[in-house]
């Protein structure tokens, strides 16, 4: 492989993770989802056998990228580590919870992402950009999602209930996520949507009135949110979706300038649907 095709090397790599990581929650929990309920019909503990083979792609992947990258030592140290068990195939299916709010992982995984971590190319927050891409799609579509749905919507739950059942679809671990821990002196805070996959939590506000006022007052309830939204190291990405009632309570551009002036933090991105 030329070193010019490193950057698809590194897709590879943080796709396989993220699909094993995901299809690990549905084996553990035994909720699969399509194509693997199908798979699992012709051929029983199929999603066992595709952990294990997949596990071992993401380990030759790996050694691919470290030979590439020059890090001889590196390389030789992972291989020893892991090779053994490779080879075997042998407790490739180890699993285990690294946080009391989280639900089981691929000890596999998260070990190889330990030879990783020092490369910015496998930050969460990089690798993850084109799947976000595809989250901001789905939560964009909010209000198509609600209407496919049938939702009568009377408060902020029912929006983002059913926003969260089709992003169950996608990332299967957001069904058995806890809250985040979130927690202030007096309070704790807890996102109405959360996705370990990609270290993402969504708030969601509906505002259902174009009284004065009304469009800042629930910009300011996001930025104290994003105030509080601190010292739980599984998010570091931040989506607030505002849901408006009627279009012509606030046009996009009012709600974008008034945004802007409150200065968010970096990590906290503006979504706006409009019914």
């Amino acid at each position: 492989m030329d070193d010019n095709n490193l950057p698809y090397l590194v897709k590879k790599i943080n796709t396989l993770s993220d699909e094993i990581q995901s299809r690990f929650y549905e084996y553990i929990s035994g909720n699969l989802t399509p194509p693997f309920t199908f798979y699992e019909e012709e051929m029983p503990n199929y999603i066992e056998f595709w952990i294990e083979e997949s596990t071992k792609n993401l380990y030759y992947l790996i050694l691919t990228f470290l030979e590439k990258k020059g890090l001889s030592e590196t390389y030789k140290t992972f291989k020893e580590k892991f090779s053994d068990r490779i080879d075997k195939t042998k407790n490739l299916l180890e699993n285990k919870i690294y946080h009391p709010e989280n639900t089981y992982e691929s000890v596999m995984v998260i070990s190889f992402f330990q030879f990783l971590d020092a490369f910015p190319e496998f930050d969460g927050r990089e690798k993850n950009v084109d799947v976000l891409k595809k989250l901001n799609n789905i939560l964009e579509n909010t209000n198509n999602i609600i209407k496919k749905l049938q939702v009568i919507v009377n408060r902020e739950e029912d929006i983002y209930k059913a926003v969260r059942w089709v992003i169950e679809l996608y990332f299967p671990s957001v069904k058995a996520v806890g809250k985040a821990s979130f927690i202030q002196q007096f309070k704790s805070y807890h996102p109405d949507i959360l996705i370990p996959e990609l270290k993402t939590a969504i708030e969601y506000k509906y505002i259902k009135t174009s009284k004065e006022n009304i469009i800042e007052n629930y910009i300011d309830q996001i930025k104290t949110d994003s105030d509080n939204y601190t010292g739980d190291s599984r998010f570091n990405n931040f989506i607030a979706v505002i849901h408006l009632k009627d279009v012509t309570i606030a046009t996009p551009d009012r709600i974008k300038t008034c945004w802007e002036t409150k200065k968010f933090p970096k990590n906290w991105n503006l979504i706006i649907s409009l019914n």
